[in-house]
Order: C-alpha cells, then sequence, then structure tokens
C-alpha cells in the first residue's frame, strides 16, 4: 500500500514537468519571442525595412508588407503562416537569426 501512494505521488510530482517541457513543442515558444530585422536580402533595398515580430502566444506580425499570423517551431525551423502566405514560409533558426535560403540569394533576420 506504502509502495503505490509512493508511486503515485512520484507520478503527480513529475507529470507537470513533463508537461511543461513538452508545451515548448509546436507553436510559439518565448526562445523566439521578440523582433528579427532583415539584416541580409538578395535585393539590398529590402535590409531593414522588413521585419518579424515572434510573440510567445505563437503570434506573429510582419512588416510593413502587413500582416498577422502565427507560427510552429518544428526541428530548428519556424513556419509562419498568414493572408499573404498561406502556405507558410520557412525560415532555419540558427542562435538569435533566421535564414530563409532561396537561389538568388539567402534572406537573413537578426534578433534585435
Amino acid at each position: 500500500m506504502m509502495r503505490k501512494m509512493l508511486s503515485i505521488c512520484l507520478a503527480l510530482l513529475v507529470l507537470p514537468l513533463a508537461l511543461g517541457a513538452f508545451a515548448g513543442c509546436g507553436g510559439g515558444g518565448d526562445s523566439l519571442a521578440g523582433t528579427y530585422v532583415c539584416t541580409e536580402h538578395w535585393n539590398e533595398g529590402m535590409v531593414g525595412r522588413i521585419t518579424f515580430e515572434f510573440r510567445s502566444d505563437g503570434t506573429v506580425k510582419m512588416a510593413p508588407l502587413g500582416g498577422e499570423g502565427t507560427y510552429e517551431i518544428t526541428n530548428g525551423t519556424v513556419t509562419v503562416v498568414n493572408d499573404l502566405m498561406e502556405d507558410g514560409v520557412t525560415l532555419q533558426i540558427q542562435d538569435n537569426t533566421l535564414r530563409i535560403e532561396n537561389p538568388l540569394g539567402d534572406v537573413v533576420y537578426t534578433k534585435q
């Protein structure tokens, strides 16, 4: 009986920790939250003009292109979906930068 009670107590203590660890998977996440500014672009006129504002609730705002959307983090990438990009755009997460590989040249956003 004592062993069963101990097992139940241990499960009740561990379960919230496990659920908390998995909560960081998928949409949103505090590690990405913040504003990212375009620092490299194949079209130099876009540098410093395009921003992504990632919020910890899983939403994102793009400027000046406009549009609110959502994002999801999966395996070192973040996928942004909004009305302008219904199929989404995927960016590689590299430390404090986000990168889109493009045949014309990579596009890089740096966290401010």
